[in-house]
């Protein structure tokens, strides 16, 4: 009822005599509690890269039919933790929190979408019923 997976990639991005790399770490935990009733997903990566360049991209576990696909790039930690509860054979609940927090002094976005912090979090709740 309990799985742990570890994962590293390397990027390198070469132009014109320029090298950009990128090194992502992450640790994912997958459990199952109550005869399958209660399900928990979390990860933890921290990732540094040289600049967009060299960013790398890792799937996500999401929502029910939806899926996630971030690029990492520049320094940063994310997390996220995902719990899905089976109400009754018909009804089922999922939450998701997501956080990335950059190297204090950066943002995320450019221009009108700039964000003023280097902490970006998000929230999504799902019900499913089946009929």
């Amino acid at each position: 009822h309990l799985t742990l997976k570890l994962r590293s990639e390397w990027s390198a991005y070469e132009k014109d005599d320029s090298l950009q790399t990128g090194l992502l770490l992450m640790g994912d935990v997958d459990t199952h509690f109550f005869e399958e009733k209660l399900g928990i997903q979390m990860r933890l990566a921290w990732y540094d890269t040289d600049g967009y360049n060299a960013r790398i991209y890792a799937y996500e576990n999401d929502m029910p039919f939806l899926f996630s696909i971030p690029a990492y790039y520049g320094k940063g930690i994310r997390t996220y933790v995902k719990i899905n509860y089976k109400i009754s054979r018909q009804l089922t609940v999922y939450a998701r929190y997501a956080r990335t927090q950059l190297q204090p002094g950066d943002t995320f976005g450019s221009g009108n979408d700039t964000l003023d912090s280097n902490i970006r979090s998000d929230v999504k709740i799902h019900l499913k019923y089946r009929f």
